[in-house]
Formats: C-alpha cells, sequence, structure tokens
C-alpha cells in the first residue's frame, strides 16, 4: 500500500507542479520567458557544454524582433531533460517551434507558496481511504530541488517538524539549516 501511496503522492506533484503549454500571446511583441524543451543533440553520449550551447542556438530565430544582439538564452539544462530558458516574443516562439527536433514549449511562471500544511490543503481526512491506509505519508519523503529559496523566511522556520528519518542521506547547503531545510 506504500508504493501506491508514493504513486499518488508523485503524480500529485506533477499535476500541481507541471505548467500548462503555451500556445501564444495576444500581444506578439511583448518578450516573455519560455523553458524549451528540445531532443538531445545528435551525439549526446559525448556532448560537452559547448555542443549543447550550440546544439540549442540551432533552435534560436534567424531575426529577432528587437534584436539588442545578446543571446536570448537565460539558462540551459543538459541533466534531466534537454532544453533551455529564453526570452522570445509569440512569433519568435513560433519560429523555434518550426525546427526539427523541438518538443514542447512553457512560459515560465512564478509560483506562490499556497500551504506547508499539505494534508488538510488536499482535504484529507484523518481515519479514511488512502490517506490512513498509507500511515498518514509516514516514512514518505518527499525532494523538491529548487534553488529560489530564501533560506531566512519565517516558512522555513523549523520549530515543531520532526527531524528527517534516519535512512535520509540529503544534505543541506543553505544558509541556515534545521529539520525543515
Amino acid at each position: 500500500m506504500a508504493s501506491l501511496a508514493n504513486l499518488l503522492v508523485s503524480l500529485l506533484l506533477i499535476a500541481t507542479f507541471s505548467p500548462a503549454p503555451i500556445h501564444g500571446a495576444n500581444n506578439k511583441s511583448i518578450q516573455h520567458t519560455y523553458i524549451v524543451l528540445v531532443e538531445p543533440p545528435p551525439t549526446p553520449l559525448n556532448a560537452d557544454e559547448d555542443m549543447y550551447r550550440h546544439w540549442y542556438e540551432s533552435f534560436l530565430p534567424k531575426s529577432r524582433d528587437g534584436d539588442s544582439g545578446k543571446s536570448p538564452i537565460v539558462h540551459s539544462y543538459t541533466e534531466v531533460f534537454s532544453g533551455f530558458a529564453a526570452r522570445f516574443t509569440a512569433r519568435e516562439l513560433n519560429a523555434v517551434a518550426k525546427n526539427p527536433g523541438f518538443v514542447r514549449a512553457f512560459r515560465d511562471q512564478t509560483r506562490h507558496l499556497m500551504t506547508t500544511h499539505t494534508p488538510k490543503f488536499l482535504g484529507l481526512r484523518n481515519g479514511t481511504g488512502i490517506w490512513s491506509d498509507a500511515s498518514y505519508g509516514k516514512g514518505v519523503i518527499i525532494g523538491l530541488l529548487d534553488s529560489g529559496i530564501y533560506a531566512d523566511h519565517p516558512s522555513f522556520d523549523g520549530d515543531n517538524i520532526t527531524p528527517p528519518p534516519a535512512r535520509w542521506k540529503g544534505s543541506c547547503m543553505a544558509t541556515r539549516c534545521n529539520n525543515k531545510l
């Protein structure tokens, strides 16, 4: 039953944090940051940072609206998936999407913390259903890698948080580490 609970938690996290695809914008001259997923470079086993950079740059439109000469790529992804984040207008994004190897693009969005009380937020009740059958999530470790936190924010206060299970092998490299970070 614990594996079913892990599966449900994983699906819930994917559904919650997966951005919806962007199919265009109303104003075609405004730039937005998009996360662009592409197929890996033709020789991914030997690919180094330069090869990825050249591969990603091959997706850029030949002419850019209001071209400042500065690369629109603001970040590249090479480990978990192949892609890059870049600033484009809707017209430029449409040109990028026509390239062979393009998979999908998502408009980057700022997400705000909604709760630190997940069971209540999800409407889970004690003594009923999968929640109680899965021991209320006891022993389930959910990891979220995020480099955009402010560790001194009160929402990361570790008071009244139990220590992680002994089997957890993670580490904290934040400026302030506690049972929550």
